[in-house]
């Protein structure tokens, strides 16, 4: 085989192998944006604890008429929740969902934040800010919100953009 018939070949492939990851992705509900915290506690437990923190820390929890009111996606079986920064004027949106392959095992996905009280303008997570922008929301989300939740976790990244991590 000739040398260029083997470049052709492994381009082919290339595209092949993106492409399926591509779709493999977009079945398992991944946008491939937003930043997922893996958590050693059941979904009903970790939803419990936002609503909990919510409750107890009620400057959190964003103002009505901006539809920004957690509730119970019944098509995907996730909890989208909304928190807010009052002193930046930042709604933060997340969502939850469990684990299909392990028992007692769920994920909060930060997905996107919304400078101001005013119509929808969300950004996404990982897409949308540049890399200090980036660090800057996770770590802010980290310590003002997971960190107070009292379970532990682990930062997992977005499982494709490593270097966003």
């Amino acid at each position: 085989m000739k040398k260029w018939q083997k470049v052709i070949i492994a381009i082919v492939g290339f595209y092949i192998v993106f492409f399926a990851a591509a779709i493999v992705l977009s079945w398992s509900g991944n946008s491939g944006f937003e930043e997922q915290y893996k958590f050693n506690a059941s979904k009903d437990v970790l939803i419990k604890a936002v609503e909990n923190f919510k409750k107890n820390n009620r400057e959190f929890i964003p103002i009505p008429k901006y539809d920004a009111t957690d509730y119970l996606d019944t098509l995907t079986t996730q909890f989208v929740a909304y928190i807010y920064y009052s002193d930046k004027d930042m709604i933060v949106c997340f969502y939850i969902n469990d684990s299909p392959d392990m028992h007692g095992v769920a994920y909060i996905n930060l997905l996107s934040v919304n400078q101001g009280l005013h119509d929808p303008a969300y950004k996404a997570i990982n897409k949308d800010f540049d890399r200090k922008e980036n660090l800057e929301i996770k770590k802010e989300f980290q310590e003002r919100f997971l960190n107070k939740l009292k379970i532990d976790y682990a930062d997992e990244g977005n499982g494709n953009f490593v270097f966003w991590k």
